[in-house]
């Protein structure tokens, strides 16, 4: 008998705690819940980190991916852009052949790579979001700082396995490559 009370859902479960969140949250959570958001953001942290080999010098790529998602979130507000989506999914493979290959990519180059992504990645999710009563600057606020969250924590991982100093982290985080690349080949290859 009480396990069906369980069952029973309470009012209190549906509510949030102040509705003028909700846009917030559900920012934080979108990119979080979408493969072709999280997968691309996953694999370009851990290419910062190896990249760099320090959570230190690591901060410039991220301060710059983070300016430029915010650029292209609020650039979706006045135009449009087709096939942002694909492009999107390609960069997943990009960044996984990166990865895998564990090639030192030239500095201005990797920061010219990362400012494109930031703005096309902040352009989908500010897109997504035109015309669906969505409040605007709390969903991209929450977007915003869930990435920040995403990529300080595999950045943050990355750099503490690569102080171990093991051969097994570096073929690992080559594997973690070729697996987003494949990844990216599949749902790209699905979505024609």
């Amino acid at each position: 008998m009480k396990f069906l009370l369980l069952l029973i859902p309470f009012i209190l479960q549906a509510h949030m705690i102040d509705k003028r969140f909700g846009d917030f949250y559900g920012g934080m959570l979108h990119p979080l819940t979408a493969l072709e958001n999280i997968l691309p953001i996953v694999t370009l942290s851990f290419l910062i980190i190896t990249q760099k080999r320090d959570i230190i010098s690591s901060q410039k790529e991220l301060i710059i991916f983070w300016i430029f998602l915010l650029i292209g979130a609020f650039s979706a507000l006045f135009f449009k852009l087709p096939y942002i989506y694909y492009f999107n999914l390609s960069s997943l493979i990009l960044f996984g052949l990166l990865l895998a290959l564990s090639w030192k990519i030239p500095t201005i180059l990797f920061w010219i790579i990362i400012s494109l992504f930031g703005f096309t990645h902040g352009f989908s999710n500010g897109e997504i979001i035109d015309g669906s009563g969505v409040i605007f600057y709390y969903f991209i606020g929450g977007f915003i700082l869930s990435i920040m969250i995403v990529m300080l924590y595999i950045v943050g991982i990355g750099d503490f396995l690569l102080k171990q100093k093991r051969e097994w982290i570096d073929i690992a985080i080559r594997v973690i490559g070729s697996w987003m690349m494949a990844i990216g080949i599949l749902v790209l290859s699905l979505n024609r």
